[in-house]
């Protein structure tokens, strides 16, 4: 099986990694939106990989998943793409415009094939954004209108890209922060990369049985 492992950045997909079975390849998407959507649909229309996995850090907004834990994400959405109405609320572009239920790239909530393995990580549900969310207006907005428990820049355009290309895949984040008002202090990135590393590790144990 060609398993594709992708990341944000170098330093997310600077992991050990290794199969007894499987053909790994990587791809390093870029941050944000834009730069996945363009990268996974430049390699994904010249390579046919049978699954696709993506591996990073991610923001919480639900307080009992703890810096560290490591996340399976079943569902995502791009929560910035639309507006904002007079009074700071969001309105997404399904409200906005008639969109194509049959494209991915057009639907609120993205639910991909997943493809099952042997994981310990938590089922959640995730939102994209373009600017990470940093003031507690805008959190309380995006708690308000979509209820995510975790957050990222990318993964809802993995998503999509993977739907549009019908190959099974897996959004696999550990937890480096608190989504709240701007602190980086309490970021812990070696932490969440630690956990990740071991979780990647054991699932691609599991795809070699």
């Amino acid at each position: 099986m060609k398993i594709l492992i992708c990341a944000a950045t170098p330093g997310e997909l600077a992991v050990p990694m290794h199969s007894h079975t499987n053909t790994l390849e990587k791809l390093i998407t870029g941050v944000g939106i834009a730069a996945t959507a363009f990268n996974m649909a430049t390699y994904l229309s010249n390579h046919q990989p049978d699954v696709c996995l993506m591996i990073g850090i991610a923001g919480s907004y639900d307080r009992n998943l703890s810096i560290g834990t490591v996340v399976n994400i079943q569902e995502d959405c791009f929560a910035d793409l639309g507006a904002e109405n007079y009074d700071g609320s969001i309105i997404h572009l399904t409200d906005l415009l008639p969109c194509d239920d049959t494209n991915p790239f057009e639907q609120k909530w993205i639910k991909p094939a997943l493809f099952t393995s042997m994981t310990k990580a938590i089922p959640v549900k995730g939102i994209t954004v373009n600017k990470t969310n940093g003031s507690q207006h805008s959190i309380d907005q995006i708690m308000h209108h979509f209820n995510p428990q975790v957050e990222s820049m990318e993964g809802a355009a993995f998503f999509a890209s993977c739907m549009y290309y019908n190959i099974p895949c897996m959004q696999l984040r550990a937890i480096s922060n608190q989504v709240q008002p701007r602190n980086r202090e309490a970021w812990d990135i070696p932490l969440a990369m630690k956990h990740l590393r071991l979780e990647l590790q054991n699932i691609l144990t599991s795809l070699d049985q």
